[in-house]
């Protein structure tokens, strides 16, 4: 159906009133349906970055072992001395 004022207009009182509740259903619904959605996308999200942060904190780590072996020193006594 067509929602234009002259269509209103022949409607009864309680039809407008029936489809006003309809329309608010439908829209909690989307609301929800959209709220879902967003939420899945931003633990998507969380999940990718995580990831990413891992892999970067990998290299890191394996460049700081290079490193203190290149100048002597063992990593868990770097990471100790920086607690």
């Amino acid at each position: 159906m067509k929602l234009t004022k002259e269509t209103l207009l022949k409607k009864s009182i309680g039809d407008v009133i029936e489809l006003c509740l309809k329309l608010n259903e439908n829209n909690e619904e989307l609301r929800k349906k959209i709220a879902t959605l967003k939420q899945d996308k931003a633990s998507k999200n969380v999940k990718e970055t995580n990831k990413e942060l891992r892999a970067e904190n990998k290299r890191l780590k394996a460049q700081i072992s290079t490193i203190s072996k290149a100048l002597g020193h063992n990593i868990a006594d770097v990471e100790n001395n920086e607690k």
